[in-house]
């Protein structure tokens, strides 16, 4: 995915500039160094990253991301 800014990723979920974020958690699929997730994150309470990568998946715990081992991945409760 290629995401240039928040602004962006707001409008192809149609989010309204004025309003809150309707959903509360977003789960990246192969995250890889995080920076795409970074322009998204802000706009949820809870992250979640999926990544292969040892040291991507380090990077992504860095930021502060819940990393799911590849057992996790199948979660159900993600709102993006």
């Amino acid at each position: 995915m290629f995401v240039y800014s928040t602004a962006q990723f707001k409008t192809l979920l149609d989010i309204d500039d004025n309003e809150p974020c309707p959903f509360t958690s977003l789960l990246d699929i192969g995250a890889g160094d995080g920076s795409v997730t970074q322009r998204m994150a802000g706009l949820f309470q809870k992250v979640y990253a999926t990544e292969i990568s040892s040291i991507m998946q380090w990077r992504l715990s860095n930021y502060g991301y819940t990393v799911l081992n590849i057992e996790q991945w199948g979660h159900p409760n993600f709102d993006c």
